[in-house]
C-alpha cells in the first residue's frame, strides 16, 4: 500500500497547533506555578484525603436508637396521612400501563374513592359512561375548573 503524503494544509495546521500548544502550555506554567509546586510538595496529603473522603461516603452510619424507643413496651404515636393509604390502594389495582379499564377495575376503584372521600363516584351515572377513566393527564393548569375560577 503507497503512503501518502501529507498535504502542504496538514503540515501548516499542525505546525500552528503545535507552536500554540507549546505557548499555552508555558502560560498556564507560569501562571500557575505556585499551584504547581504546591501539589507536588502536597501530594501525600492529597492522597490521604482522597482516601478518607471515600472512607467516609462508603460507611455505612449506624444510627443510635434510644433506648426509650428500642423497648417493645413504647407507645408510638404517630398519624398517617390518609393519601398514604389513598395511594396504596390504588396503585394494587390499576395496571401498570396505560389502557382501559376494564369493569372490574372500574368498580374496584370507584369503591376504594368513595370510602376515601365519603362521597358517590362512578365511571357512569344515568347510562353515560366518561370517555375514559384512567390515562395520561398533561399539565392543564391554564383551564378553569369552575366558574369563577381564577389562575
Amino acid at each position: 500500500m503507497p503512503s501518502k503524503k501529507k498535504s502542504f494544509y496538514y503540515e501548516r495546521l499542525n505546525r500552528k497547533w503545535t507552536s500554540r500548544h507549546k505557548k499555552l502550555q508555558t502560560e498556564i506554567f507560569q501562571k500557575h506555578k505556585d499551584s504547581f509546586d504546591w501539589f507536588i510538595n502536597n501530594s501525600k496529603q492529597l492522597a490521604v484525603g482522597a482516601l478518607a473522603g471515600v472512607f467516609m461516603l462508603t460507611t455505612p452510619a449506624v444510627p443510635k436508637i434510644p433506648t426509650a424507643f428500642s423497648s417493645p413496651s413504647a407507645e408510638i404515636n404517630r398519624t398517617i396521612d390518609k393519601k398514604v393509604f389513598l395511594v396504596y390502594d390504588l396503585k394494587s389495582v390499576l395496571p401498570q400501563e396505560v389502557r382501559p379499564l376494564t369493569v372490574q377495575e372500574e368498580a374496584n376503584i370507584s369503591e376504594i374513592l368513595t370510602r376515601t372521600y365519603g362521597i358517590q363516584v362512578a365511571p357512569e351515572v344515568n347510562g353515560i359512561r366518561l370517555n375514559t377513566t384512567y390515562g395520561l393527564i398533561g399539565q392543564e393548569q391554564h383551564l378553569a375548573r369552575y366558574p369563577g375560577d381564577n389562575m
